[in-house]
Formats: C-alpha cells, structure tokens, sequence
C-alpha cells in the first residue's frame, strides 16, 4: 500500500454544519477528486463515513440495524484509501470519543499521516442547537424543559464540553495534529476547503441544513412528547409546525441565562484554546442578544393556530 500523505479526520462536533459539510462533500467528490482530495464512500451512512465511529461507540447502524465491527470498517476504508494522497473522513460522531478509543483509531490510522480537524461553538448557542434538535426530533421521548439543564449543561449533550472532549484528541495526536475551527467564522465548507488548501469558493453543491425551528414550534414539539403523543401524531405535527411557525422567531433563552452557561464553560475554554495557542472568544461578556425582550416561546393564540392549521387539513 502506498502510504498516504495526509488524511483529514474532521471529527465534528455536532450541530456546527456537519450535515451541510457532509452532504456537499458526498455531492461534490468528483470535484474534490480533480483537485486531490479523495471522500471515499467507505463506512458509509448518510452522507459520511460514520459507520468506523459507530464501531468505537458500539452504537447501532439504524439504516441496517446492525452494529458495525470496528476491524472490519478498518479494513473497508483502507481497501478505499490504497494509493490516495490526500482524503477526508467525517464524522461528529468522533467528538466525544473517550481516550482509549481515540488511541485505537490512531492506531488503526498508523499506516497515515492523521491530521484532526474539529469545529467548536460558544457554549450558550451550541446548547439552544442541541435542545433544538431533540425537541424537534419525533419519537426519541425529549420533553424536558430548558431549566431542567441549566446547572448543567453537559447533560444535555456532552458535545457542549469541547474542552473535555477535545482534550483526549489533543493528548492522543498532539497539538500541532489538530486544527480548532470556531463556528462563528463562517460556514463550515469554505473553512474545511481552507484547512485542505483548496480555494474556499471551490464549486462544490450545497449540502442540506438542518433547519432549527421556530421557538414556537419547538414547545409545540416538547409538550406532545410530555403528553405522550404517538410517533407518528408527533412526525405530523412537526410538518405542520413548520408551516404554521415559519417566519417565527427562534426559541428565546434569556441573556442572563445565556451567559451563566457560557460562564459555567469559561475555564474549560480557556484551557482548551490555550492548548492550541489561542485566545479564548467564548466569554460571558461578549454574549449580547439584539432584543432580549423576554417572551414566551409559544402562546395560546399559536397553538390555535397550528390546531387550526390541523383542522383545515382533514387528512391529517
């Protein structure tokens, strides 16, 4: 086998434009290809190569229903990346990894020249995001309120401990093997073009979003699972609540809340960018929302209205 120059692990986290990243890579490869940069259809779930982390996490496949062996996702990607000089294996899935198993992958990887990308967020929106995604998402049984993991945040999603969870990355590969992105630089393709040296405006097609939705809609999402509504009613009410919310505004959190969380996450960062010879940027005093007039996340008169978007449609 022809020893790679450089293989580009981008480990997430979640919720910083993975989805789009992935999904414009996918779309995208034969271009990537003619500029030198391999995103091999190896391990391969929904647009990336989760399949190798799912291995390490011991976490189901919910396309095949299996769980993934880790030496033989190994030996799928290998079998792909004979003879490239330079590919990108994605997966969020990565971020959280604990040390011993980010100390296999390296060893898997031996055979490379391994170089980890990862994208962080300031603590405050990364939490809105994740709450975001799991209220939203139908049949997964989320119905607790924002209060509920306000003294702490991390048990909403340990992705929101980037210091933590990046830390074993850079004890395993060492500083100078690892690339700190901030989300809040730009989108997450034209920086990841960046890291490969490619030009940032690359014709690469759009990947999809992972739309958030509106305030509103997201207690609409959070009652009906408190309330114990079927996975299907909840699949058909987030239909209509994106209809019936569009153009809404985003779920309010208020700034003094937002900055307790970004300040419960302040040594943390500051240690983690300090590791990579950066200041840290995510401190209470930079948080400033434009109207932080506080305001219900959703009203009677809206859930009228999305009963009302319900009972004009019979066949819901």
């Amino acid at each position: 086998m022809v020893e790679m120059a450089k293989l580009y692990l981008h480990i997430g986290a979640h919720k910083t434009g993975t989805t789009a990243l992935q999904g414009a890579f996918d779309a995208g490869r034969a271009t990537l290809a003619r500029h030198g940069v391999a995103y091999p259809r190896a391990c391969w779930y929904h647009h990336a190569q989760h399949r190798i982390a799912f291995a390490l996490k011991k976490m189901a496949d919910s396309v095949l229903g299996d769980v993934p062996d880790f030496d033989a996702e190994l030996a799928e990607l290998e079998a792909v990346l004979d003879g490239v000089a330079v590919a990108v294996i994605s997966s969020e899935e990565f971020f959280a990894l604990t040390p011993d198993r980010i100390v296999r992958l390296r060893d898997g990887l031996a055979a490379h020249d391994v170089h980890v990308i990862a994208t962080v967020r300031r603590p405050d929106t990364m939490f809105l995001s994740i709450y975001n995604q799991k209220a939203k998402q139908p049949g997964n049984g989320f119905g607790r309120m924002v209060s509920a993991f306000l003294d702490r945040p991390e048990t909403l999603d340990g992705d929101i401990s980037a210091g933590r969870c990046l830390g074993g990355w850079l004890d395993v590969f060492g500083a100078d093997r690892v690339t700190v992105l901030r989300y809040e630089d730009g989108p997450a393709v034209p920086q990841m073009l960046r890291c490969l040296g490619l030009p940032k405006d690359l014709d690469l097609p759009a990947g999809s979003a992972n739309a958030s939705l509106p305030g509103a809609g997201v207690e609409a999402m959070r009652l009906a699972k408190a309330l114990k509504f079927s996975t299907e009613a909840q699949r058909n009410l987030l239909v209509v609540a994106h209809h019936t919310f569009a153009g809404y505004p985003p779920y309010y959190m208020s700034l003094e809340d937002r900055r307790r969380i970004v300040a419960l996450f302040e040594a943390e960062n500051a240690a983690l960018f300090a590791r990579v010879g950066q200041d840290n940027p995510y401190t209470p005093d930079i948080v400033s929302v434009r109207d932080d007039t506080p305001r219900p996340n959703i009203r009677m008169r809206d859930l009228m209205a999305l009963l009302g978007e319900v009972l004009d449609d019979p066949a819901r």
